[in-house]
């Protein structure tokens, strides 16, 4: 009998940590990196994404990891423009990064990328700590 492997999202991060933010962009926020990393996938490969979290005096940081197909190069400078697709092959109509980036800049936020073709890619969002005042 042959057995059905499953996707891994792997989350590394404290059990209990308080962010001041607004969560309606950051559920949008991650659910756009984590949708794409599972989205594009190698073929054959099992979706593995893995979540970091840190915080630094002046940011907290998500890191969003997949073993997908990577960026290729000449794609890298226009991800974050409304409607781009890198290829007739992806899915989707091209808002995602989009959204991401402008959810990003509507909460002073940054947001880095790393991709290296046929072995994945990483989105690093940093946003400014809050102090939680109540």
């Amino acid at each position: 009998m042959k057995h059905a492997q499953a996707d891994t999202i792997t989350v590394d991060a404290p059990a209990y940590e308080t962010v001041v933010t607004d969560k309606r962009r950051l559920k949008i926020i991650l659910s756009n990196l984590i949708s794409n990393a599972l989205k594009y996938a190698r073929k054959g490969n099992l979706h593995q994404v893995q979540v970091s979290y840190w915080k630094d005096p002046d940011k907290w940081w998500l890191k969003v990891s997949d073993n997908g197909t990577g960026i290729p190069e000449e794609y890298r400078p226009r991800i974050f423009d409304m409607f781009f697709r890198a290829s007739n092959q992806s899915e989707g109509s091209g808002l995602g990064l989009y959204i991401v980036k402008e959810s990003l800049e509507k909460l002073n936020g940054t947001i880095y990328m790393e991709s290296r073709v046929g072995s994945g890619s990483s989105f690093t969002i940093g946003l400014p700590v809050v102090q939680d005042n109540r």
